[in-house]
């Protein structure tokens, strides 16, 4: 994706379709043009993503939170499953050609969560992933639920 492309969907994810036009304007040099630019995006991203203010939100998360953190806020407030979460992230991540290089503190705390758990300490998961995540006890027990079902729906499967 280019850049100009990318500022331009920044400015519509923040309804502002006149900077948007303005940017296009600065890089097409012809009003027409750039009216049909933001328009050929704005048709985009509503054919490709239904729910904008998710979008928004992800994209928000992906840029300062990294990966791992976009799933489990993806999946503490829009979605009912932690795999539909992550699909929906990595989806929006290749779509926009996001790196996902900075996931390393991600991989890190969903490690510590998948450990704690194997070892019955829920309780000390669930403190974790509020520390780490800023979240409520709710958010966090509930995606720590998610986790151990997972984990335990994998456990079963391998043992069968």
């Amino acid at each position: 994706m280019k850049e100009i492309e990318y500022q331009i969907i920044q400015y519509l994810l923040d309804n502002k379709s006149t900077e948007a036009v303005s940017v296009a304007f600065e890089s097409l040099g012809a009003m027409s043009e750039a009216k049909a630019l933001v328009t050929q995006i704005t048709n985009q991203l509503t054919a490709r993503w239904d729910n904008i203010p998710l979008l928004k939100q992800v994209l928000q998360d992906l840029q300062t939170l990294g990966k791992g953190k976009a799933i489990i806020h993806a999946r503490a407030h829009y979605f009912d499953n932690l795999g539909i979460a992550k699909k929906y992230v990595e989806a929006v991540a290749e779509y926009f050609q996001l790196p996902l290089s900075n996931c390393i503190d991600d991989d890190c705390l969903s490690t510590q969560v998948q450990e704690l758990i194997s070892q019955g300490k829920k309780i000390q998961a669930i403190k974790l992933v509020k520390e780490h995540t800023g979240w409520g006890l709710k958010e966090s027990k509930a995606y720590i639920d998610q986790v151990n079902a997972l984990l335990t729906t994998s456990y079963l499967t391998q043992n069968q």
